[in-house]
């Protein structure tokens, strides 16, 4: 049986920083294409360090256009992070974009890393750093994508946002998730995953790279293997159901 799958989120839902087929969603379709039920067709749209309220407006003619059975919603870290240079003072004096990120390691974090993430977080509580989006436009954008999907004919799977290395975004990403469970809980068709809950079972320093944003080889493994599962059982659902023909005009 055919299937296709989009994968549409930030950078993380490529594998980056890492090389080749690294990524989470790539080592999930193998588990889903052992059964033998299911010729795979995945393909993957990440926008970067977007934002989830940026990337919706990109939605259809990225996603929609392709008529999938599976569409794949991973956004959130970004929305949820509250990064140090977000804090204002400090805004006005680097002049620089919040959002942009400079090269990412591969590395593994060091005890070095370790004290700047705890030190960052207190510097961000002491400002009082807002995460980068707020929870209503974060929640809105990802349940509006997961909407245009469902009208489209497709089954929606949402993942959380994932662990960060600074408590401050930590605790702002476990709340955003909870949030979105609540929502996703509340839709049909739609599957929802919490990578965060998952993540958090093991140590942060195992779970992220340098850092303390961007997940290590060893998370993309664990996030894989739960996502695997997960998506075989969409599957199985999904191909139950009447299909609805997919009007992009519309959904755009």
């Amino acid at each position: 049986m055919n299937l296709s799958i989009v994968g549409y989120g930030a950078c993380m839902i490529a594998g980056y920083p890492l090389a080749g087929d690294a990524g989470f969603l790539q080592r999930a379709v193998p588990t889903l294409e052992q059964s033998g039920q299911y010729k795979v067709a995945l393909d993957i749209v990440p926008m970067g360090g977007f934002p989830a309220a940026r990337a919706r407006k990109h939605f259809a003619k990225k996603v929609l256009a392709r008529r999938p059975d599976i569409v794949l919603l991973q956004f959130g870290s970004t929305d949820a992070s509250a990064p140090l240079r977000r804090a204002f003072l400090l805004r006005r004096l680097l002049r620089k974009d919040p959002h942009v990120r400079e090269q990412v390691s591969t590395a593994s974090p060091s005890s070095t890393d370790l004290l700047k993430w705890r030190l960052r977080s207190l510097a961000s509580d002491l400002l009082c750093v807002t995460p980068t989006s707020p929870l209503e436009e974060y929640l809105n954008a990802v349940c509006g994508m997961a909407d245009e999907a469902r009208l489209a004919g497709c089954s929606v799977v949402m993942l959380s946002p994932f662990v960060m290395g600074g408590t401050r975004s930590n605790r702002f990403a476990r709340y955003y998730t909870l949030a979105l469970a609540l929502q996703a809980d509340r839709l049909t068709d739609v599957y929802f995953l919490d990578a965060h809950a998952l993540l958090s079972g093991f140590p942060r320093r195992e779970m992220l790279l340098r850092d303390g944003f961007h997940l290590s080889p060893r998370a993309h493994e664990e996030l894989a293997a739960a996502l695997g599962r997960l998506l075989a059982q969409v599957a199985q659902d999904h191909f139950r159901r009447p299909r609805v023909s997919v009007d992009v005009k519309a959904a755009s």
